[in-house]
């Protein structure tokens, strides 16, 4: 990159935009429209629910944590006709690409050529599994995709309205996700530190954050008054001074910031070392306001390490210790770029970065289908993952027998089974609307359906789940089970003559269909 010169190759940004694009539209292609986890289907039956206008609480179903803000874009064009197994993933990737196009554009705007092309050139520069672990519909995303607006906002107006803003764009973002929190930080140090009158823009900023936490106390009130709707509790989120913690993740720094790191795809610790470099190169351009700005991001970065909730997860995109640190890569590629002010692009160097960016489009093109299938297939426990088309078929299966016996209630069971009883509970009615309802005995995220079917009587139930041996002593005494011949999905009954409440009846089930050596003492 040069000092003079102007970018003459490429018109604007556009040419990275549509490999951005691309580069997605393969993804989807390839990856996020043929698979589906049991979290992404509780956001997948919120998108529906949306769309007709219901909404059941604040989060995600069943938790006091974690705003469904995907499920809430993708509800007006959910009625329009598109799939769902596309809509979601699609959704997803435009908020993750949009921060990085969005300062791309302000930089641009701003005259600065280089970081412009930094930042739209960032996201096509990572490995496949970013872009799977940022195409999944997941909440992983939603809160750095607020952050697209801080450029602009801190250019908005004067001195109160760009505090007040930044402010409430800060804390709406950590009120969709706390990952926000690698970033928000540095953003505002450097707003601050940058300007005069740095006591009275730190107030109005403080005021600004009111917004978001005003929200997150209504959401916390309301979980709060509703103890019974809440299964499933935000743990882990405590700091714990803990120095050997601390140490062990600095020294593991390729599993936490792991498929992060642009380019040199393995080493994730990398990101580490561009951010520590990143404050002494600041200082020499006398931008002490950047170089402080990138002490507090690397000093949340470090308090982070006491908590349980960023030592979480594994080495899959489903569920990867990575998530937490995902605006990491904007901290870095905005810090970057506001170092590289003055410098412009020429024409050779232009055709050069084209050419790298279409290069690692066609590489990930070549490889999605590889990476992603072996991560399918190295799942673990927490998360389950199956293919879309599957799981088609298995709701048109089971709708065929709710049709054939005039079923009233679908009862996937937590027991042996090969598919998630997750996705019979909330992805088959979002796959096939024409479905009796679902209640998932065990762990129902669905409030208002614990309040419909606990205490009714449902004369026909179809039950999937559990072990055939386990079974046969139920099918032998009770002649109202029907067994439905096994097509390799797991055991499916019907029981006809119901005459007891669903919970209690469930309950007594369970006890039966649970092996002895893992029922409660």
């Amino acid at each position: 990159m040069h000092q003079t010169g102007k970018l003459n190759f490429v018109p604007g940004l556009w040419p990275f935009i549509a490999l951005g694009v691309l580069d997605r539209v393969v993804l989807i292609v390839l990856f996020g429209q043929r698979f589906v986890s049991t979290d992404d289907a509780v956001i997948w039956h919120a998108a529906v629910d949306y769309s007709t206008g219901v909404f059941h609480g604040p989060y995600y179903y069943g938790q006091n944590y974690a705003p469904m803000l995907e499920a809430l874009l993708a509800a007006p064009l959910y009625r329009s006709g598109i799939p769902i197994n596309i809509l979601m993933p699609a959704i997803t990737s435009l908020l993750t690409l949009l921060p990085y196009w969005s300062f791309a554009f302000w930089f641009q705007r701003q005259h600065r050529t280089a970081a412009a092309l930094l930042m739209v050139m960032l996201p096509l520069l990572m490995p496949v599994e970013y872009g799977a672990m940022t195409t999944l519909s997941r909440g992983f995303v939603t809160g750095a995709a607020l952050l697209a607006l801080l450029p602009w906002v801190a250019d908005a107006g004067g001195m109160f309205i760009r505090s007040v803003g930044i402010g409430a764009i800060c804390s709406l973002a950590w009120f969709v996700n706390p990952n926000t929190l690698v970033m928000t930080p540095a953003f505002v140090v450097h707003f601050v530190a940058s300007h005069e009158r740095k006591g009275i823009r730190a107030l109005l900023v403080l005021i600004g954050a009111l917004v978001g936490l005003c929200a997150y106390l209504a959401a916390q009130h309301w979980c709060l008054a509703h103890p019974d709707r809440i299964v499933h509790q935000l743990v882990g989120s405590e700091l714990k001074l803990d120095p050997v913690r601390v140490m062990t993740s600095l020294l593991n720094l390729d599993e936490h910031f792991q498929w992060l790191m642009p380019v040199l795809w393995p080493f994730g610790a990398l990101l580490a070392v561009w951010l520590l470099a990143l404050i002494p190169a600041s200082l020499m351009q006398r931008d002490r306001a950047l170089a402080l700005a990138l002490v507090a991001g690397s000093a949340v970065i470090m308090v982070s390490f006491t908590m349980d909730k960023v030592h979480d997860g594994w080495d899959s995109v489903f569920y990867p210790l990575s998530r937490m640190y995902l605006c990491l890569p904007l901290l870095v590629g905005w810090a970057t770029a506001m170092l590289l002010a003055k410098a412009r692009v020429t024409t050779r160097p232009a055709v050069l970065l084209v050419a790298l960016c279409f290069g690692a489009t066609v590489h990930r093109a070549c490889t999605t289908e590889h990476i992603t299938e072996r991560q399918v297939n190295a799942q673990r426990l927490w998360v389950g993952v199956w293919p879309v088309q599957d799981l088609v078929q298995d709701a048109r299966r089971i709708q065929q027998l709710c049709e054939k016996y005039d079923v009233g209630l679908i009862v996937p069971m937590q027991l042996a089974t090969p598919i998630w009883p997750q996705f019979r509970a909330y992805l088959h009615p979002v796959l096939d609307p024409t479905l009796p309802p679902t209640y998932l005995v065990g762990y129902e995220r669905r409030y208002w359906v614990r309040e419909t079917f606990a205490d009714s009587v449902v004369p026909c139930i179809l039950i999937a789940g559990g072990d055939h041996r386990l079974w046969k002593p139920i099918l032998d005494m009770d002649a109202r089970y029907i067994a439905v011949p096994d097509d390799s999905n797991g055991a499916v009954h019907i029981l006809q003559g119901n005459t007891l409440p669903t919970d209690s009846l469930l309950r007594s089930l369970k006890q039966k269909l649970t092996p002895r050596d893992e029922r409660d003492e």
